[in-house]
């Protein structure tokens, strides 16, 4: 599936395009990614009022770029190798726990910390069983401190690996 996207810079004030991909599917590769002086942090969410909010909440402490459909955010993931990945488990297009399991299958998206939010109780559940695959699950509606923090220890863990 091709899909295109915006990367967009956070940093405090309202984004600004920083590049736009067109017609990327996942696997493809670039050259000449930027060179980053603050974690990067992928969000996959369909529902775009969370996807605001979590992205306003996060921007004073990652660079975040969003993805509101599950292949959007593979193809996302594979080019711009973020420090973390969120991703909500019930999307649209795509079966959020089998889209983890999609980027730990792929060398290159492989060692990157995977998070998962969910506000659906069964779903809970299915994400606790793939816990081997994940290194969060969080409830929606999720707190503000408990997100950034998540999203911390899940970077510097990375960093250490």
């Amino acid at each position: 599936m091709n899909a295109s996207f915006n990367t967009i810079l956070s940093t405090g004030r309202p984004g600004r395009l920083i590049r736009r991909w067109p017609q990327l599917r996942f696997g493809d590769h670039i050259s000449g990614a930027r060179r980053r002086t603050r974690p990067l942090v992928l969000l996959i969410e369909d529902n775009l009022t969370h996807l605001d909010l979590y992205s306003l909440i996060l921007q004073d402490e990652v660079d975040v770029v969003t993805a509101s459909r599950g292949e959007t955010g593979l193809a996302v993931a594979s080019i711009e190798r973020p420090d973390a990945i969120i991703v909500d488990v019930l999307l649209p297009d795509a079966d959020g726990l089998a889209l983890c399991q999609r980027l730990r299958e792929h060398p290159e998206t492989a060692p990157i910390p995977l998070i998962v939010l969910t506000g659906d109780d069964v779903a809970y559940d299915r994400a606790a069983e793939l816990r081997s695959v994940l290194d969060a699950i969080l409830k929606k509606p999720c707190p503000a401190d408990r997100l950034i923090t998540t999203v911390q220890r899940a970077i510097a863990v990375r960093s250490v690996r």
